[in-house]
């Protein structure tokens, strides 16, 4: 756990990253993670992660999408209405959420890294390892920051994120 993690449980995996906590940022290739205390029960342990995603666009503007859109007829964003629901009511009964991100959206892993990576990321999404999953001739392979993320996290907990709906 890193010490900008200190009130959260977070996997050790996650420190590999640089984080910022969100104050109203306009950086955009980000990925970013929605951390909450008290952490909640998983299949396996507990957690403070309540969703891990990424996004192309700016963070403050994820931000608002992610804690603010409301169930309208024209808004079909399954994703934000639960998360926005479900902020809210977390928010009510005074659970603190905070928002971290790293800067990109994919990384490189090498080596024994990759190896093991590949294996855990078989038996987490499979459909992902088949079509992404694509080491060049030294054994290096690019990979999504928030892939790796859920992958981690759900080899840990048996289970994706609250909010993500698949690893």
């Amino acid at each position: 756990m890193t010490q900008q993690f200190v009130d959260y449980l977070v996997p050790l995996s996650f420190s590999r990253f640089q984080w910022h906590k969100f104050s109203g940022q306009e950086d955009a290739s980000v990925t970013y993670i929605y951390l909450v205390t008290p952490p909640v029960s998983r299949l396996q342990g507990q957690s403070s992660i309540l969703y891990i995603g990424k996004t192309e666009q700016a963070i403050s503007k994820r931000f608002i999408q992610a804690t603010r859109t409301k169930n309208t007829p024209g808004n079909s964003q399954a994703t934000n209405i639960r998360s926005s629901h479900i902020s809210q009511l977390l928010f009510d009964r005074g659970d603190k959420i905070e928002l971290y991100f790293t800067h990109g959206l994919l990384f490189e892993l090498s080596g024994k890294e990759a190896n093991d990576f590949e294996h855990i990321l078989q038996i987490w999404n499979k459909s992902h390892y088949l079509k992404f999953f694509k080491p060049d001739s030294n054994g290096n392979v690019d990979v999504s920051i928030e892939k790796y993320l859920l992958v981690e996290y759900s080899n840990i907990h048996l289970e994706v994120p609250p909010l993500n709906n698949a690893g």
